[in-house]
């Protein structure tokens, strides 16, 4: 079977009165009166009873007759069995998954996302996507007020990222507002992500709940150029249920929208602390540096839930764009340790095995507004962890230390910090991500090793 999947089969086929199994991670098979294990990317077969698989996250009932063979996966609960019970039955030669089914791109889908990767399938992309947030930033860095900040300085800043850096990258993000300059400006071969969400990262509304550009639609960006389609969304596993389905509600209208018009589907959900207000000018450094420790200690487990949600099929996405699960500043043994430490390295490691093995969907990395040196540690510790990441969508870390540059001189002054440290950041970036797993190769392998 080709395709993404999500959980841990890879094959299942029957031969005569055996069913094979070839799994991507280890595994543990119980059942009368015998346990068995199998090793990640190895196949094994057993006799046609029933017996249970126990992976890391989800249930798989295996029932072999010889003439039919059962799969059927969701997350361990009680009404597991009572579910089973319920199945149609099967082909010789069919599977059904349940939750966990494979999920193919249309080939359009396919086409439309190798212009945004290389040739070998790795994403090397650019965000400058950024609007109420990089008026902020480039307000602070100037000394003036946020309204002091002009359209016309977000047009020029996004053209001169998109003019300079643009040719070492495999696609750039941006959004409608103040982008679309910039996007007729970047360069041959580097493919166009449009942003849907209304607000970025300064969302305003309670709960952080996702609004849509009210003037837009997939059509409509397909009709711009878009390549693919990407939302932010904020999430909080701290939320009520409620405005946690809503907001699973309209990701899941937007994937079926994005499978309508074959246009790539890239999801960036977002963790944020409903208790932090979105800003908080009041807050010494010392009191910034004990919130980010609070939430670094909380974030591993938190990201690797996020990411096994949002792998499932309903919500039609073909690429994650996901923050790492730990904080580079806080491990200990780290390039960029800060001295105070969340986790070891070998912790820190762990924590990026799991979320590895909790993605269903090819993933690349963003890189939150931190520094070029933590997010190019915080790839290494990536690779050291031989994950199955696709790549990167990353902005601030790239072209963020240039504010002041164009503070002081403007488009013209910002080029030339751009063609300078700005082309070695993200050229060092491309280098670290070169032997990344090519998206459309996610699903057939286990971790890279």
């Amino acid at each position: 079977m080709g395709g993404y999947i999500t959980g841990t089969l890879v094959s299942c086929s029957t031969e005569g009165t055996l069913a094979v199994i070839t799994v991507t991670q280890d595994v543990c098979l119980l059942g009368s009166n015998s346990a068995w294990s199998c090793h990640r990317g190895s196949s094994e077969q057993f006799t046609a009873h029933e017996k249970t698989i126990y992976p890391l996250w989800y249930s798989w009932l295996v029932h072999g007759t010889g003439e039919r063979t059962f799969i059927h996966a969701e997350p361990k609960s009680a009404t597991f069995w009572n579910r089973y019970q319920a199945l149609p039955p099967l082909g010789k030669e069919d599977i059904d998954l349940g939750m966990a089914t494979t999920y193919t791109p249309s080939e359009a889908k396919r086409t439309r996302l190798n212009k945004l990767s290389t040739s070998n399938g790795v994403i090397g992309a650019l965000a400058i996507d950024q609007r109420r947030s990089l008026r902020r930033l480039i307000a602070d860095a100037a000394g003036v007020s946020f309204e002091q900040i002009s359209d016309d300085q977000l047009v020029a800043f996004k053209e001169a990222i998109a003019e300079v850096l643009s040719p070492h990258a495999t696609a750039i993000l941006l959004e409608t507002d103040y982008g679309l300059p910039g996007a007729a400006r970047r360069g041959a071969g580097c493919g166009l992500l449009l942003a849907y969400e209304l607000d970025g990262y300064e969302n305003p509304r309670p709960h952080r709940m996702l609004a849509l550009m009210p003037q837009l639609s997939i059509q409509r960006l397909a009709d711009l150029g878009a390549e693919g389609i990407k939302i932010l969304l904020h999430y909080s596993p701290d939320d009520p249920p409620q405005v946690n389905d809503e907001k699973f509600a309209l990701i899941e209208r937007i994937g079926s929208e994005c499978v309508a018009l074959d246009l790539p589907f890239f999801l960036e959900p977002l963790l944020y602390e409903p208790a932090y207000p979105l800003i908080q000018p009041g807050l010494s450094a010392e009191e910034k540096r004990d919130q980010a420790f609070t939430f670094a200690q909380r974030k591993p487990q938190i990201v690797v839930d996020m990411m096994r949600e949002f792998s499932r099929d309903r919500y039609r996405v073909d690429i994650l764009k996901v923050e790492f699960p730990v904080v580079a500043a806080f491990v200990e043994g780290s390039a960029t340790f800060c001295g105070r430490a969340a986790y070891s390295l070998e912790e820190a490691l762990a924590w990026y095995r799991a979320a590895d093995e909790a993605a269903g969907r090819p993933y690349i990395y963003l890189s939150a507004g931190v520094s070029s040196a933590e997010f190019l540690e915080s790839i290494r510790m990536a690779v050291a962890a031989h994950t199955r990441f696709s790549g990167v969508l990353c902005g601030r870390a790239t072209w963020q230390e240039g504010v002041p540059a164009f503070v002081a001189g403007g488009k013209e002054g910002f080029r030339r910090w751009l063609e300078d440290e700005g082309v070695a950041n993200i050229d060092a970036l491309n280098a670290l991500i070169a032997g990344a797993t090519p998206w459309h190769r996610f699903g057939q392998t286990g971790q890279a090793g």
